[in-house]
């Protein structure tokens, strides 16, 4: 926060203060529409969310005109630009699907990533990133991961309102105002965005080792960051590997939430042990 100080944008301040108080507001309300079913609850969140993408957008058009560029190459901008793309999806899809829980869960995780985005930037070295570092190659690189852990994110959201349909029917509590998707359809979609967040995943990892290869002159294959990538790499692969073997129900379930949770341990393995991800 020292940076935004000294660049003397105090009302940059302000408007992440708002975002943190929308998010929370918007989740009050889709908590509210999840458990009463009230249509007031569900356009009240809907609207606070939407303003919080819309001051997020604003944040980014901002740092772009002052700075001359949005790099994504600090921790602090990854995490808003994966908030921002969340929240902006969720909103989309939302549309579509008008599920209540999956936008409250969609939510709750942007909201994480926004907090994640400020302790990151309390905690960074203070130096910026080299610019004889910078090239096509890395953008292109961070981008895609970010793509491929928002695609991560849905499918986690999908496969926990599977779990949560699954314990609610064999414990016969069912009740249609949950308005979940069905069992098949839930499982379905979870494989679709992994599907899309495997490739992506798997290219960024492949740009990002040309980079480090060509730029970086230290041995650069043990930092955590680059394991734990591999490691989310690996556990989507074996979700992949199940699907097509016909395997379904919990244990499919499962074996997505424990790969999204490998994602979390990456995120925070950026923030507090990588030698080269933490600019």
């Amino acid at each position: 926060m020292k940076r935004f100080w000294k660049e003397g944008v105090a009302v940059g301040l302000w408007a992440f203060d708002s975002m943190v108080y929308l998010y929370a507001i918007s989740l009050f309300f889709y908590y509210l529409a999840f458990i009463q079913k009230n249509r007031l609850f569900q356009r009240f969140g809907m609207v606070t969310l939407s303003l919080v993408w819309g001051l997020q957008t604003l944040f980014f058009v901002w740092r772009g005109f002052t700075q001359g560029e949005l790099s994504l190459f600090t921790l602090f901008e990854s995490l808003l630009f994966y908030s921002w793309l969340l929240v902006g999806l969720s909103l989309a899809i939302h549309l579509w699907f008008r599920i209540d829980l999956f936008i409250l869960l969609s939510n709750l995780i942007g909201l994480t990533a926004f907090v994640l985005a400020f302790v990151a930037e309390r905690n960074a070295t203070g130096l910026s990133f080299p610019e004889e570092l910078v090239s096509e190659l890395l953008v292109i690189h961070v981008t895609l991961a970010i793509l491929s852990y928002v695609a991560f994110s849905f499918s986690f959201i999908f496969s926990m309102m599977y779990l949560i349909q699954y314990r609610l029917l064999k414990r016969k509590k069912w009740h249609p105002r949950f308005r979940l998707p069905s069992l098949e359809k839930a499982e379905q979609f979870s494989y679709h965005f992994n599907i899309v967040g495997f490739p992506l995943l798997a290219i960024s990892l492949l740009l990002g080792l040309i980079w480090a290869h060509l730029r970086l002159s230290f041995n650069y294959w043990f930092d955590p960051k680059i394991v734990t990538s591999f490691m989310i790499l690996i556990l989507y692969g074996y979700f992949l590997f199940l699907w097509h073997r016909r395997v379904q129900g919990e244990r499919l379930a499962w074996t997505n939430l424990l790969s999204f949770l490998m994602v979390c341990t990456n995120v925070v393995v950026s923030m507090l042990w990588s030698s080269f991800h933490r600019w």
